[in-house]
This record gives C-alpha cells, structure tokens and sequence, in this order.
C-alpha cells in the first residue's frame, strides 16, 4: 500500500520531537531515545517491556504518536528543551502496532517516583488497550509521514505547561533562573 492512497487506509496522530523534519519526510523512532531517559522514565519502561505480550518488540523500538493534538501538545510541554517541535503524522492504519493509555504510563512512572513498585495490573492494563477515564492515547507504529509542524508558541506552551502541570512548570522555572510567581 502506498502513502495517500486512501484515506480510510490512514490515520493521522500527532508526535512531539527535538528532531527537524519536512512534509512528507518519513519518522521512524529516533532510536535514542533510551540513553536519553533519567532513571525514572528507564524503569517504567523496563517494567512495561518485562510484561509485554509475546510477539511485541520494546516500547522504544517503536514510533510513539498520540491519537489527539492535546495530548500531544501535553507532552510537547513537558519535554525539557528549546529544540522541541511538534508534527502531525501520517500513519498506515495496518502498520498500528498498539493503543496504550498514557496515563497508564504515568501511573506507573509515579509509583517509581514515590519508591514503590508498580502494580503489574496497570501495565497488563496498557497491554491490553484498556483506557482510563479521560485517556491520552499514545498509538506505537513503525514508520508515519510527517504531514505538518504543528506552530506551538512559547507562551502558550508556558501556559498549558503552567496549567497541567504547575510542579513541573516552577521547577523548569528555577532550572532556568526565573524567580518564582
């Protein structure tokens, strides 16, 4: 099948990345992604790869989009650099490996966080595609075609960041050298 045939055999979903791309450049995973990730973030996904269904590669060796902008731009805000950029990508429908609820991610990153072991329920939970109550689907594929750069503006990035997430967002701050608000 090739690129644009037809609609119904694509869905596009979002990707936030430090990586430049150009319409209808193709996006695999950066495939390094896992050096990159501090301690917390490498144990959740250890613990997510320990209990993967047979016949699944590594999170990581997959392309990792989100099914909605707003979850996109979610997570746009929370990655830690000026070089982040923000693309909507074209993907073979037959080519989803995977729908997973991202706060399902979280909650297992935050009992990491806190010093506790996950609850192996919430990773079987991510496996089998089950969704929290408001999810943020994160859709693992092999490959997309970058269809735009979605503009994301530092103050509205500042905005969302403050708003979703205020911890994160006085930590960046003083990281930076902004006395508080």
């Amino acid at each position: 099948m090739r690129w644009g045939q037809s609609m119904a055999r694509t869905k596009r979903l979002y990707r936030a990345d430090k990586r430049l791309f150009k319409r209808e450049d193709a996006i695999t995973c950066a495939g390094e992604f896992d050096h990159l990730q501090n301690q917390n973030a490498r144990q959740t996904t250890d613990f997510l790869d320990a209990l993967r269904p047979a016949g699944f590669r590594r999170r990581l060796e997959y392309l990792m989009l989100f099914e909605s902008e707003e979850c996109a731009k979610n997570y746009f805000v929370r990655m830690d650099s000026s070089e982040r950029k923000l693309y909507e990508v074209e993907v073979l429908r037959d080519e989803i490996v995977h729908w997973g609820d991202m706060h399902l991610v979280d909650l297992i990153n935050a009992s990491f966080l806190r010093g506790e072991g996950p609850d192996p329920a919430l990773a079987k939970r991510y496996w089998n595609s089950e969704r929290t109550d408001q999810p943020c689907v994160e859709v693992l594929v092999p490959a997309g075609k970058v269809i735009r750069q979605i503009v994301v503006r530092p103050a509205d990035a500042a905005r969302r960041l403050k708003r979703q997430y205020p911890e994160l967002y006085a930590e960046m701050r003083a990281k930076a050298g902004v006395p508080p608000e």
